[in-house]
């Protein structure tokens, strides 16, 4: 894996920290003690992962989709949290520095994430769940 440059290590240090201080309060404050054991290394990893949005686009995209989608299941819309804001960073890289097909792919990630984020939480309140009541 190529090494992170110096401005996108600054930007996720300056977008991390802010952002990721604010996340980790908010499910200190708000979210069961249960799930702060999955989101908060999923924010973190989330967030780090954008020092290599330029040195390695597609491994820097994956690891922010996956740890957004971590979040969004978890929480299914009874929280979102600030490092959310990972993923449009994220997606920038890849469709910017990471190829041909990387716009194409990067969308249709988006898409599907967004499409089943919403069946998911369609399903579960349908079911009667009362887990964020």
């Amino acid at each position: 894996m190529a090494r992170p440059t110096r401005s996108d290590a600054l930007l996720a240090l300056a977008v991390g920290v802010p952002v990721g201080g604010w996340s980790l309060l908010l499910l200190w404050l708000a979210a069961p003690r249960s799930w702060t054991l999955v989101l908060a290394p999923a924010a973190m990893v989330g967030l780090a992962a954008l020092a290599w949005r330029r040195g390695a686009p597609p491994v820097s995209f994956a690891a922010v989709s996956v740890a957004c989608g971590v979040q969004v299941v978890v929480l299914n819309g009874f929280l979102l949290l600030p490092s959310l804001l990972a993923f449009p960073l994220a997606l920038y890289g890849y469709c910017a520095y990471g190829g041909r097909r990387a716009p194409l792919t990067g969308i249709a990630v988006g898409a599907l994430g967004a499409a089943g984020t919403a069946a998911w939480a369609g399903v579960t309140r349908s079911r009667g769940c009362r887990c964020h009541r």
